[in-house]
């Protein structure tokens, strides 16, 4: 169906994770039934556990490091035309809060309602199609993104998001190669664009990210 996709990854120990920087045009989230994980969301890593949902806005870099090699994950991808429709959803894919935080850690009972649901949504979505198979799918993942943002929706008040410099940085570094990576590769044209040395930027993404400017542009 173009609006949603559905699968499920299994690890194991001859499983080889290539460097693959990806981006997905939609709401993606992710669901690690089992095992562990580490991934770069955005430019920063994060160790995820079993129970833990990834949130990823639209357009933000996915690098996959490591699986655990019993690791188990169910990813839900929902098209931008598809999330439009929902004030829902368009306010989960806006807040900046949650690009900063992607990684939320339900209670045990969320995570035993959540694993029931997800199972129920990828029978539905392999179910033979039928006149009314996109309007029970699309009832099931408004339940899921429900108790997502549910999860957002708690936290303290205090840590709804000033953006630290570093935040804005590196999203200000990340406009710049989405626009001018495939014609400009050099670490003077980005510094210059940003106000700052070419050996501070340099410092300053190998640091907070792990990589250097050029290894982000090529």
């Amino acid at each position: 169906m173009d609006w949603i996709v559905i699968f499920r990854q299994g690890g194991s120990p001859d499983l080889e994770i290539q460097p693959n920087s990806r981006l997905f045009d939609g709401l993606l989230l992710g669901f690690l039934m089992r095992g562990t994980m580490k991934v770069q969301l955005h430019f920063l890593e994060y160790e995820v556990t079993a129970g833990d949902i990834a949130v990823l806005q639209p357009q933000l870099m996915i690098d996959t490091k490591s699986l655990s090699p019993d690791a188990e994950i169910v990813t839900v991808g929902l098209s931008s035309d598809f999330i439009s429709g929902f004030t829902m959803m368009r306010e989960l894919v806006m807040n900046d809060y949650v690009r900063w935080q992607p990684i939320i850690r339900p209670s045990a009972e969320e995570v035993n309602l959540q694993e029931d649901l997800i199972r129920l949504l990828e029978r539905f979505y392999k179910k033979t199609t039928s006149r009314k198979k996109t309007e029970m799918l699309q009832y099931l993942v408004a339940a899921l993104v429900s108790m997502i943002a549910e999860k957002y929706a708690v936290r303290p008040e205090k840590n709804s998001v000033v953006q630290s410099r570093t935040h804005e940085l590196i999203d200000e570094f990340y406009v710049l190669i989405s626009k001018y990576a495939h014609a400009e590769r050099t670490v003077s044209f980005y510094a210059d664009k940003l106000h700052l040395t070419p050996q501070y930027l340099s410092t300053f993404l190998k640091q907070h990210t792990g990589k250097s400017v050029l290894q982000w542009v090529y």
